[in-house]
């Protein structure tokens, strides 16, 4: 039977526990499956790139009494002195002081049960905690399945996610599943028109939200974008060249009344190469605005113009790379700007010099 108990809870029934007759089992024989968050409105997601790490709160041991069995919850060192911080009591208290502090959680809302795991993960990544155990950094899959842990109370927490938000579940010899919260960093870019024309400017906004980076001494937060060669970059809405490897982009708070911890960029780099690939780099800004915004919508427009070059190809898109370790970076898979195609009337002429007009279709669905 499939059980997710959130660690308060699991407190309160493990005291009840101690002098219960209760099945036994083995010792490294237990599983748990962690889940990407999914369902309405969520983006689709999968865990590539990302760690799960595994924070073992309470071990669990077992002493046998005839046919029954009796279960003992004890506070692992480990993690004591983080656990006493992160519930605001003493790290000299007793085992049963850490129980009672933790079955004191009020279940019956859940912020109090999430600020205490949020605020234990917070200290473990500060302090570089040891997980018990971790999956490794995965590939592009939707859930892992952890085997061989031993029975007790475990915390989950994925790396590099909009915002910590950490997970509690019992694990014993059933089989165990968690369900993630938050969402791995992600962006999505729109065109502000359906159809477009040759020499037309079309605005792009990218939106994204700031990331939780608690714990991390470093993290990475670029937006990469490649236009087709039938789209120039070019500064603001009139198409004005652009002239360097400099290009204007304006990044900004979706919400009105937000005041900005740190001072925005107002131009992206184009690669001295290929001066259709823009890198706008956010890492600085985002770690400024992380007292006060963490989890807030932010956009960034910028614009392009629809050349004489316009042709059938597929990659104007936007991508995100992040991570804490500027080495060891995560790329999303990239946004795509959808619009329709439009008919062209251009101007030619035929081998008499004569002048016709003839309808040439576009889509802008693969030259943008």
């Amino acid at each position: 039977m499939k059980r997710i108990k959130k660690l308060a809870a699991a407190m309160l029934t493990a005291i009840m526990m101690m002098t219960m007759t209760v099945t036994a089992y083995a010792a490294g024989n237990c599983t748990l499956t962690v889940n990407v968050k999914s369902g309405e409105g969520v983006p689709t997601q999968t865990l590539k790139d990302q760690t799960i790490n595994l924070y073992k709160l309470f071990d669990v041991t077992t002493s046998t009494s005839g046919e029954t069995t009796n279960y003992a919850y004890t506070v692992n060192d480990t993690y004591k002195d983080t656990l006493a911080e992160a519930l605001g009591i003493a790290n000299t208290s007793t085992n049963d002081q850490f129980v009672k502090a933790v079955s004191g959680l009020k279940t019956e809302t859940k912020d109090e049960v999430q600020k205490f795991a949020n605020d234990f993960t917070a200290e473990a990544l500060k302090k570089s905690l040891t997980a018990t155990t971790n999956s490794g950094k995965l590939g592009n899959v939707n859930s892992y399945e952890f085997t061989g842990l031993d029975a007790g109370y475990y915390l989950v927490y994925v790396t590099g996610g909009k915002e910590i938000q950490s997970s509690l579940v019992t694990v014993d010899g059933t089989t165990n599943t968690v369900n993630l919260k938050t969402e791995a960093p992600s962006i999505e870019k729109k065109a502000d028109k359906d159809t477009v024309e040759i020499g037309q400017v079309v605005k792009y906004t990218v939106t994204g939200s700031i990331p939780d980076t608690t714990g991390y001494d470093s993290y990475v937060y670029k937006i990469h974008d490649t236009l087709s060669n039938g789209l120039d970059f070019v500064n603001g809405e009139q198409g004005t060249i652009v002239t360097g490897n400099a290009v204007n982009v304006k990044v900004a708070f979706t919400e009105t009344g937000i005041t900005d911890g740190g001072t925005a960029p107002t131009e992206a780099t184009l690669d001295t190469a290929n001066k259709r690939i823009m890198n706008l780099d956010l890492s600085e800004w985002v770690r400024a605005n992380q007292e006060n915004n963490k989890g807030k919508a932010f956009t960034v427009t910028y614009y392009a113009k629809v050349n004489k070059d316009a042709e059938v190809t597929n990659n104007n898109k936007a991508s995100l790379e992040y991570g804490n370790n500027p080495s060891d970076t995560t790329t999303t898979t990239p946004s795509e700007a959808k619009t329709n195609t439009y008919p062209l009337d251009i101007l030619k002429k035929n081998a008499k010099n004569k002048r016709h007009h003839q309808q040439v279709w576009v889509d802008i669905n693969q030259i943008v």
